[in-house]
C-alpha cells in the first residue's frame, strides 16, 4: 500500500516566518500538538513545530509568543513520499522513534502526514502493538 493512500491531506502546516503564538492557536484549535513548517516562498518542507517544541524552547527559556517559529523548530523533520510504501514509513517512524511522519509530493511540496493511527487502521493487531512497542521504546 501506498503513503499516499493512507495518508491524512487536509494538514494544518504554518510559515516559517509566523509567530509561535499563532502556531499555538492552531494547534489549540484544530487539536494537534504537530505542525509542518515550510517556506513561505517555495513552500517546500523546513522543519516542523511540536507542543514540546513549543513547551521546551519558548516556555522553558521564557521567550514571547510572537517568537518566529523558525526560532524553535525542529530543523530535520522526518518525512516519505506519496510513491513510498507504508511499510518504509513505518520502518523510518520504529527507527527514529517518531509518531508522525510527513508526506511530500514528487515536487517536494507538504501533501500529507501518516501517523501510527493510520497504519495502525491497516495492520493486523499484533502488528500494530509490535510498532507501538517499537516506537515507545526510549
Amino acid at each position: 500500500m501506498l503513503c499516499s493512500e493512507i495518508m491524512e491531506n487536509d494538514v494544518k502546516s504554518v510559515d516559517q516566518n509566523d509567530d509561535v503564538g499563532k502556531a499555538a492557536k492552531i494547534m489549540r484549535d484544530s487539536e494537534i500538538g504537530f505542525l509542518p513548517v515550510c517556506d513561505p516562498e517555495s513552500s517546500k518542507l523546513v522543519g516542523t513545530l511540536t507542543d514540546r517544541d513549543i513547551t521546551v524552547r519558548l516556555v522553558a527559556e521564557n521567550k514571547p509568543p510572537k517568537t518566529k517559529v523558525a526560532e524553535i523548530m525542529s530543523r530535520v523533520p522526518m518525512f516519505c513520499h506519496c510513491d513510498d510504501d507504508v511499510e518504509e514509513a513505518r520502518e523510518l517512524m520504529e527507527a527514529h522513534q517518531i509518531s508522525r511522519m510527513i508526506v511530500l509530493d514528487e515536487n517536494e511540496r507538504l501533501a500529507g502526514v501518516i501517523s501510527l493511527f493510520d497504519i495502525a487502521g491497516i495492520e493486523s493487531t499484533d502488528r500494530t502493538g509490535e510498532t507501538l512497542s517499537e516506537i515507545k521504546q526510549p
